[in-house]
C-alpha cells in the first residue's frame, strides 16, 4: 500500500508545481512474495497546467523511490534507486467524472536488464464530494519488463 501527500508550494506563468513524497507501506506477506518487508519511500515533483477553466489538465511527473530489501538475494537482484517520469492528461466530463490517462518511463528494478520500463494507463476519478475522491483505472505494460496489466484503484482524500 502506497500513502502520498500532495503539497501545492508555487504556481508560475498559470503552470502550478507541487511536491508528492511517498512511503510505500510492507502489507504483503513478504514470505509469499508480495511484500519486501521493508518500508520504501520516495518523492515526485509535478508540474500542472490547467486549461479552459479546469475542463482539462495537463502534468508533468519526474519521480524517484528507494527500496531496501530483506535478504541479500533480492539486494543482488534488484536496483534500490529508481527514476521515473511521465505524462499525463485529464478531462472533465462531467462534474463529478473525469477521464484520465497517463504514459511514462522508469528504470527497471531488475538489475538483470537495462531496458526502461514504459507504461500507458487509463481510467477515472469520480468525485464523491469536495473531500473524497474515488479512482480506478487499467496500467498497460508497453516494454518486457513492465507488468502487462494492472488494474489500479484509490482513494484520494482532499484538504
Amino acid at each position: 500500500m502506497t500513502v502520498e501527500l500532495k503539497y501545492a508550494f508555487a504556481e508560475l506563468g498559470g503552470i502550478s508545481f507541487a511536491i508528492k513524497p511517498s512511503v510505500i507501506l510492507p502489507t504483503g506477506n513478504s514470505s509469499n512474495g508480495l511484500s519486501e518487508g521493508c518500508w520504501q519511500f520516495g518523492g515526485t515533483l509535478i508540474a500542472s497546467r490547467e486549461l479552459d477553466d479546469g475542463a482539462y489538465a495537463l502534468h508533468a511527473n519526474l519521480g524517484y523511490d528507494h527500496h531496501d530489501y530483506r535478504t541479500e538475494q533480492a539486494w543482488t537482484a534488484n536496483h534500490s534507486n529508481l527514476w521515473f517520469g511521465s505524462l499525463a492528461g485529464e478531462a472533465r466530463i462531467v462534474r463529478w467524472l473525469t477521464a484520465v490517462a497517463e504514459v511514462g518511463l522508469s528504470t527497471t528494478q531488475n538489475k538483470s536488464t537495462n531496458e526502461l520500463t514504459s507504461f500507458a494507463q487509463v481510467g477515472a476519478r469520480y468525485e464523491v464530494n469536495e473531500y473524497l475522491d474515488v479512482d480506478a483505472g487499467f496500467k498497460l505494460g508497453l516494454t518486457k519488463p513492465e507488468d502487462d496489466l494492472a488494474v489500479r484503484y484509490g482513494l484520494v482524500l482532499k484538504f
